[in-house]
């Protein structure tokens, strides 16, 4: 069966447009972040869900952990992202190569994520880690 969400490429590409906006974040942000974008009808950004009405559980969300680290690590190596150590761990931020890579996304796909990323920046960047992942576990999309 072809895998249709969620593949490395996709996961890197969503990662390289959360990143992008800030002055860097830590895996579990970035992470949270994604899974808020994807699944943006349940917790108000978006009136649908990218990938579709589906299960979220937090099984998902620790398996997306893994898909997304290890989706980084492939963004550092394309030189798309730095990482840097900082007090809160290690944060990753975006190149200017990454930069010209989200300037050249025009899928309706990534209009909407990148819509759905700035609409999460402006709510959520206040929380800690804690307060997101709690959000994001909560039933019912934290409603």
């Amino acid at each position: 069966m072809t895998q249709i969400f969620n593949t490395p490429f996709e996961i890197s590409m969503r990662a390289l447009i959360i990143v992008s906006p800030s002055k860097g974040l830590t895996l579990d942000r970035i992470n949270a972040y994604d899974f808020l974008a994807t699944y943006g009808k349940r917790y108000g950004i978006s009136d649908f869900d990218l990938n579709g009405d589906c299960d979220a559980s937090q099984m998902q969300i620790d398996i997306r952990r893994q898909l997304m680290k290890d989706s980084l690590k492939e963004l550092v190596l394309k030189r798309y992202i730095c990482v840097e150590k900082s007090e809160n761990g290690f944060i990753y931020k975006v190149t200017a190569l990454g930069t010209a890579v989200v300037s050249q996304m025009e899928s309706d796909y990534s209009k909407e994520f990148i819509r759905n990323v700035t609409t999460i920046n402006k709510r959520f960047s206040s929380l800690k880690e804690s307060e997101l992942i709690r959000l994001i576990t909560k039933p019912n999309g934290g409603k």
